[in-house]
């Protein structure tokens, strides 16, 4: 069963909350050394919020008509015929979650999870990683990874 779709107004109202989040952990947080790791639960918290925004997205993004057609290919698709597809990493993705009976949204969820446990990761190298998690929600979390998870 697909998510439901969200309307414009609630979608927008989402965004800005995640951006919230993210700006009242930066105005809260202490510089500190980028060596010194943390585990900060909050943050990882936002950070899997993020994955389930891009990953639960529904028709949301210029690529969705596309994906929606790669992911009736992947059906027909091997992991022999891998390497002379173009994009093999998402086709790899698509074709297990075929194989699994999954839809869209899973192969979404996937990409949304790499997506933010490598934001996660760069932001944790920062002094500030609330900061720097909140300076990529407007582009490179919304617009971007959003858009095009492939």
């Amino acid at each position: 069963m697909a998510p439901r779709p969200l309307g414009a107004r609630s979608r927008l109202l989402v965004y800005w909350l995640l951006f919230l989040y993210f700006a009242i952990g930066a105005v809260r947080e202490q510089p500190r050394a980028p060596e010194t790791a943390r585990a900060d639960l909050l943050f990882r918290l936002g950070c899997v919020a993020i994955a389930l925004l891009i990953g639960l997205r529904f028709k949301v993004g210029a690529d969705w008509i596309p994906y929606e057609e790669m992911f009736a290919d992947a059906k027909n698709e091997t992991m022999g015929s891998l390497p002379a597809i173009a994009d093999p990493g998402y086709y790899f993705i698509n074709i297990v979650v075929q194989w699994f009976g999954g839809e869209l949204w899973m192969v979404n969820l996937i990409c949304g999870l790499i997506f933010a446990w490598g934001l996660m990761q760069l932001c944790e190298a920062q002094q500030r990683p609330w900061l720097a998690a909140l300076v990529a929600i407007p582009y490179l979390v919304i617009v971007v990874a959003m858009g095009y998870s492939r």
